[in-house]
């Protein structure tokens, strides 16, 4: 059962956000938002969701859009996934393992948007203890990695000649 949605409506007035959770009877909730965000015809979704109720279209769109992104899939891997949708496009995702992080990414035609913060902010909001990740030392956009998570307030806890581990330590 999908544990709940969180409903992004981008107007001329700005962000209109709300939390829908689903483990209640809140259909008629639901519908008016989804009509609402219908009118705009600008539909921008975050979904968290187990990786056994994704449907078959949820699925291979989010590991076609880590294929675009990683070397390797781990999708397999998640228990839990969180996911950006715009329109009909996942133009985010993130996948979590216990409490780790991994494979954050935006589809190409929907960076610099904030989808990946958007992203990391519900994901740092799920737990309630600290949560990890790591970042490749080996890679082209290494730098602004690290500096994207340390802007959301990830930190050092293990490097080596690899990779780092970062952690957000909850308060």
């Amino acid at each position: 059962m999908l544990e709940s949605v969180i409903v992004i409506v981008d107007t001329c007035q700005g962000l209109s956000v709300a939390s829908i959770p689903m483990k209640h009877n809140c259909i008629k909730v639901c519908e008016l938002y989804f009509l609402y965000l219908l009118y705009f015809n600008n539909i921008k979704m975050i979904f968290i969701k187990l990786i056994e109720e994704l449907n078959i279209e949820e699925k291979n769109k989010c590991i076609n859009l880590i294929n675009n992104n990683f070397e390797n899939n781990r999708f397999d891997t998640y228990e839990k996934v969180i996911f950006y949708k715009c329109n009909n496009d996942i133009a985010g995702f993130v996948g979590i393992k216990e409490n780790g992080l991994n494979q954050l990414c935006t589809d190409i035609k929907y960076r610099k948007k904030g989808i990946a913060c958007n992203i990391l902010e519900i994901a740092k909001s799920l737990f309630n203890k600290s949560i990890y990740l790591y970042v490749c030392k080996n890679k082209k956009d290494t730098e602004y990695l690290f500096n994207f998570y340390k802007k959301s307030g990830f930190v050092i806890d293990i490097e080596n000649d690899i990779e780092y581990k970062m952690i957000f330590y909850k308060n």
